[in-house]
């Protein structure tokens, strides 16, 4: 699993430049990233997956996204 967001990006939200919290932040995001994971019951790392469309709809509902790319229909 991977983490939702960076530590550098909460720092920013918060408007602070202190590192002395640096690592009980860093904590919190991964706890907070993987409870969210769980609770979808999803990872959100990038992975490749193979889907197939049988033709019953015109339109596609990916069993996983999000979709960053799309090789062949």
């Amino acid at each position: 699993m991977i983490d939702l967001t960076t530590l550098d990006k909460v720092k920013c939200y918060l408007e602070t430049d202190e590192t002395v919290e640096d690592p009980v932040l860093q904590d919190r995001i991964t706890s907070v990233s993987h409870r969210i994971q769980n609770a979808l019951g999803r990872d959100f790392e990038r992975q490749t997956y193979v889907e197939i469309h049988h033709g019953q709809t015109r339109r596609l509902y990916p069993k996983n996204p999000p979709v960053t790319t799309i090789t062949s229909i």
